[in-house]
């Protein structure tokens, strides 16, 4: 008997209780893409989650995970400190918005998301973290004039 990937499990279970989020979703009215109503983002949130979860489940059936598994007490260091710290950063992000403002605090919170996760060293998420964030407010501030908080930088 083959064993079910974890990631499997798990993709199947966010399906499940996004199926039951659409099924309350489609309650509300839903609008056009020109005038959206109530329901219009939530369903458009929960196709997303939904269509993630059957492109992880088929990833994992076409390209299943041909690495042994590891022996009991064999982890990666500092493996269960990552979401902790991801999760300080995210929490900390909307209380240092405001005072701080768009540019520094979303810069810092792409920064150290990246350099948490490893994805490249310091020099190069900061550079990612710099473009991001300049993008970012090329298309909020200055394409679609939306006010972010300017904080330090006023």
């Amino acid at each position: 008997m083959t064993r079910v990937p974890k990631n499997t499990l798990v993709a199947s279970g966010i399906g499940t209780a996004t199926i039951l989020y659409l099924y309350e979703a489609f309650q509300l009215p839903f609008g056009a893409a020109r005038m959206p109503d109530m329901g219009f983002v939530p369903v458009l949130g929960g196709l997303l989650v939904l269509g993630l979860c059957a492109l992880m489940i088929g990833k994992e059936c076409v390209f299943p995970d041909k690495e042994k598994p590891k022996e009991r007490g064999e982890k990666e260091l500092g493996s269960s400190r990552r979401p902790m710290l991801i999760s300080l950063v995210l929490v900390s992000y909307p209380l240092l918005l405001v005072p701080v403002g768009f540019i520094p605090s979303t810069t810092g919170l792409v920064f150290f998301c990246l350099w948490i996760m490893r994805f490249r060293g310091w020099f190069g998420s900061l550079v990612i973290a710099l473009v991001a964030t300049g993008l970012a407010h090329l298309l909020f501030a200055v394409l679609l004039h939306v006010p972010l908080p300017k904080g330090i930088l006023d």
